[in-house]
């Protein structure tokens, strides 16, 4: 298995177009693609090797959000059924 800290790895991933994260089991980032980074307006140094769940935020705006909650409990329900969770 490739890791994460292998240049071949990071020049691959993180020029890849799409807006991705590598996380592990723990839910912890180990790498997040360039896309991802402009989307979220996002330092690579500053969020990985942090918890997702601390990066990511609801819409401060809407005090009804329940994004951050909802990924929660489906990255929970895939790693406990081994499964896509959609």
């Amino acid at each position: 298995m490739i890791s994460p800290d292998e240049p071949g790895f990071r020049a691959l991933f993180e020029s890849s177009p799409g807006m991705c994260l590598v996380l592990s089991p723990g839910l912890r980032i180990l790498a997040v693609s360039d896309a991802c980074l402009r989307a979220t307006t996002t330092v690579r140094g500053e969020i990985v090797g942090r918890l997702l769940l601390e990066v990511l935020l609801d819409n401060p705006d809407d005090i009804g959000a329940t994004e951050v909650s909802n990924l929660a409990a489906s990255l929970a329900r895939a790693l406990r059924d081994e499964h896509a969770d959609t």
